[in-house]
């Protein structure tokens, strides 16, 4: 917004249309298309007429998704939907909302013991905390209180979601648990073969789940991503039907150089391959 006398008003505005007290005459409507805006004859193409605004429904804040539905403050309009950037922050057990130029915006929301980890799923953030062994949900809608899951975890690393599912990384027990978001309990907790397997992120793609397995300094478990093959959404809420079942383990050992181990950490899918990211990490050298 832009300060015009005593009021804040977005130089889209038809009564302030690219400068203060500029208002569109006769049929002219305010145009922000070209980035100034200007009084012109009709919208252009992509956009809406909202009153005397032309507005881009999929970006425009004041107009996100429909005319007149304003994104609240520290949010922006990101295809159509009021979104915001959710900051995990680990030493003061809170959870943070930041505006796109990361001012941060709201008040800080109790997560836990060490949240280390957050999902978007619908309108909720969802979070774990590594010390507190818990899962938390922390609607969008900061009005509504966060709801904390005691799921009794060992060191929880990552949390992400799937279909529907939310999927945690519990590295203390060396397991990924698969949780209800529904309910915040767990649906299932699959565990992977190895003492010191340490799992951490997690990534999707071809129905699958790769789950990077950090691993300890003496290289005797982990080292590797581990491939899950994947229930069909839906079908993992009994307990005859696993949600996750271990396909493959790849090792990653020769990818680091000697005496460096990889320490695979995290993981993200992009056009059908998923990436993992290596430390190439030697802790036996001071």
């Amino acid at each position: 917004t832009t300060r015009c006398g005593d009021a804040c008003v977005s130089l889209t505005d038809p009564a302030h249309c690219g400068a203060c007290g500029n208002a569109c005459t006769g049929t002219d409507v305010c145009s922000g298309a070209g980035g100034t805006p200007a009084c012109v004859p009709t919208c252009q193409t992509g956009q809406t007429l909202c009153g005397l605004a032309c507005a881009d429904l999929q970006t425009s804040r004041q107009d996100c998704g429909s005319c007149g539905n304003a994104c609240q403050p520290g949010e922006g309009c990101h295809a159509g939907a009021c979104t915001s950037v959710q900051v995990a922050c680990f030493a003061t057990d809170d959870v943070r909302s930041v505006a796109p130029d990361l001012a941060t915006t709201g008040s800080p929301r109790a997560a836990g013991d060490g949240p280390i980890s957050l999902a978007a799923l619908g309108a909720d953030a969802w979070a774990v905390g590594s010390l507190s062994g818990s899962l938390l949900r922390l609607p969008l809608d900061q009005g509504v209180a966060p709801v904390e899951y005691a799921l009794q975890g060992s060191d929880f690393e990552f949390v992400a979601a799937h279909e529907g599912r939310l999927y945690l990384s519990n590295s203390g027990a060396g397991s990924v648990v698969v949780a209800d978001p529904a309910t915040g309990l767990p649906l299932d907790a699959l565990a992977f073969p190895g003492l010191n397997t340490y799992p951490h992120g997690i990534a999707f793609a071809g129905g699958r789940a790769f789950v990077a397995l950090y691993g300890r300094d003496d290289a005797s478990d982990g080292q590797a991503v581990a491939v899950l093959d994947l229930a069909a959404p839906g079908t993992c809420s009994t307990a005859t039907t696993r949600c996750a079942t271990l396909a493959a383990t790849l090792d990653l050992r020769g990818g680091a150089d000697a005496p460096g181990l990889p320490f695979p950490s995290r993981a993200v899918a992009l056009g059908g391959k998923v990436y993992v990211t290596i430390s190439n990490l030697s802790k036996d050298v001071d």
